[in-house]
């Protein structure tokens, strides 16, 4: 997912309507490109609605991941037990990456 539909989602996770000239404003884009980035989500498969004269939104909220939030919500022990979290937009394969990281030393699992 393109940095620029990522925030177009993150604008409209709450599921109000937002006008496309509000939201080209907050990106910085114009309202065409605002149209085409909310095409380019219904493509990857986000349910987005167009409310003629009032703007976009979701047809659902979404929660998206959030690394602030995840930290916010552990409790001290699990906290400073997580020596790295990492939230990505996608990945090929999570097995991978973690194929990939440095091996956890013994005992620390």
């Amino acid at each position: 997912m393109q940095a620029t539909q990522q925030n177009l989602l993150r604008l409209l996770a709450d599921a109000e309507l937002h006008s496309g000239t509000a939201l080209a404003a907050e990106l910085g884009l114009t309202r065409a490109a605002v149209w085409k980035t909310m095409q380019q989500l219904a493509a990857l498969g986000v349910e987005v609605q167009a409310v003629k004269g009032r703007g976009y939104r979701l047809a659902q909220p979404a929660e998206l991941l959030d690394e602030r939030a995840i930290r916010r919500a552990l409790s001290p022990a699990a906290s400073q037990r997580l020596a790295e979290l990492e939230v990505l937009w996608q990945t090929e394969s999570t097995s991978d990456r973690l194929l990939a990281a440095d091996p956890v030393p013994p005992g620390q699992c």
